[in-house]
C-alpha cells in the first residue's frame, strides 16, 4: 500500500469521526436543558444589583404602588411600551396594588422630566412623594433609562428607586445592566424563556429572544420586577387588583 493510500484512509476516518461529533453535538442542542450548557461556566457577574433600606417598615402586601413613566435615551412610544411591561410584571410579581400613571393623563403636568429627576439619574424624591400622596398611593417606583441598544447585541440598562410616600425615604434601589453580549444575560435568558414563556428552549426561540426588541425589554421588565418584589414582598398575602391612577379620586 503506497503512502498516498494511507492518507486517504486517514482522512476518511478522520471525515467519518468529525461527522458523528457534530450529529452528536447537534442533538445535545435540542434536548432543552442541555442547550447553552457551554455558558454555564461563564463567570458570575451580578446583572442586577439592589439595595434595601432596613430603616424603612416591612411590606405588607398592602400598599399602593404608583409606577411613573420611565424617563431616559428613548422615544416616546419605547418608553411608553417599557412603563406598560413594568406595570404588567409588578402586577404579577407583587401583592401590592399597581397604580399606572399616563404621561398624557390628569397628571401630566407633573410627570415631566424637570419635575420629578433632581439629577439625571437620582429622582426628586420630594416631588414623587407627592405625586404619590396625591393618587393615595404610598409607594412611587420611578424607572431611569440609562443605556439602551435595539440592534444586537442589545442593551437595555436601568435605574428603579421605590420612593415611600410618607416619609419621601427611598425604600429600595435597583440598578440593572443587560448587555446581551455578556454570558450572564443569555444563561438568565434561558431561564426566563423555559419558566415564563411557553416556547420550546433551543437556539432558534432564543435567537428571536435576543433579537426582538419587544422581547428583550419584556424579558428585562420580568428580571427587575421579580428581584424588587422578591426582596420588598416575599411574604406578602394575595395580590389586590390594578387599578388605573387617572381614575383614583384627587388625581
Amino acid at each position: 500500500m503506497t503512502d498516498w493510500e494511507n492518507l486517504f484512509k486517514q482522512l476518511v476516518v478522520l471525515a467519518t469521526a468529525a461527522c458523528c461529533l457534530l450529529c452528536f453535538c447537534g442533538c445535545l442542542a435540542q434536548r432543552g436543558i442541555d442547550f447553552g450548557h457551554w455558558a454555564q461556566a461563564g463567570e458570575r457577574i451580578p446583572v442586577i444589583r439592589l439595595a434595601t433600606s432596613k430603616a424603612n417598615p416591612e411590606l405588607t402586601g398592602n400598599e399602593s404602588l404608583l409606577i411613573l413613566p420611565p424617563t431616559g435615551p428613548m422615544s416616546d412610544d419605547l418608553l411608553r411600551d417599557l412603563h406598560d411591561d413594568l406595570c404588567q410584571e409588578m402586577r404579577n410579581y407583587t401583592s401590592a396594588e399597581v397604580v399606572s400613571a399616563s404621561r398624557n393623563g390628569v397628571l401630566r403636568d407633573y410627570l415631566t422630566e424637570d419635575n420629578i429627576l433632581l439629577t439625571r439619574d437620582m429622582p426628586n424624591r420630594t416631588e414623587v412623594a407627592r405625586i404619590g400622596r396625591l393618587v393615595g398611593a404610598t409607594h412611587v417606583l420611578c424607572t431611569r433609562v440609562r443605556e439602551f441598544r435595539a440592534y444586537p447585541p442589545q442593551v437595555l440598562s436601568l435605574c428603579l428607586v421605590l420612593v415611600a410616600t410618607d416619609s419621601s425615604n427611598p425604600v429600595a434601589e435597583l440598578d440593572a445592566g443587560f448587555d446581551a453580549a455578556d454570558q450572564q444575560v443569555v444563561i438568565a435568558l434561558g431561564r426566563y424563556l423555559q419558566r415564563r414563556r411557553a416556547r420550546k428552549y433551543d437556539s432558534q426561540n432564543l435567537d428571536i429572544m435576543l433579537r426582538s426588541p419587544s422581547e428583550y425589554r419584556s424579558f428585562v421588565s420580568a428580571e427587575c420586577s421579580r428581584a424588587l418584589a422578591g426582596a420588598l414582598w416575599n411574604n406578602a398575602p394575595l395580590k389586590k387588583a390594578p387599578g388605573p391612577a387617572d381614575s383614583r379620586k384627587g388625581s
